[in-house]
């Protein structure tokens, strides 16, 4: 275990501003967001299966572009 004092706690008191409170409205209001994509895509993988990737251009824009939230997702919570 390692025992910080209070000059290395200084140092890293920036750190602080880069997590996000999970009360926080804009956090509830993002992980709302991705919930209602997890469940788009849930749909439109069975869709892509049954009948083949989209030929839209419209559909594959879309689809990046929940890939592109997940990936978003991924980085705010695990890094």
């Amino acid at each position: 275990m390692v025992d910080l004092d209070e000059r290395s706690y200084d140092r890293f008191k920036w750190m602080n501003k880069l997590t996000f409170s999970p009360d926080a409205r804009l956090k509830q209001v993002f992980n709302f967001f991705a919930m209602s994509l997890a469940i788009y895509s849930t749909f439109s993988a069975t869709y892509i299966a049954a009948f083949g990737f989209p030929i839209k251009r419209s559909r594959v824009v879309l689809t990046n572009l929940v890939d592109l939230v997940f990936w978003i997702e991924i980085v705010l919570n695990f890094f």
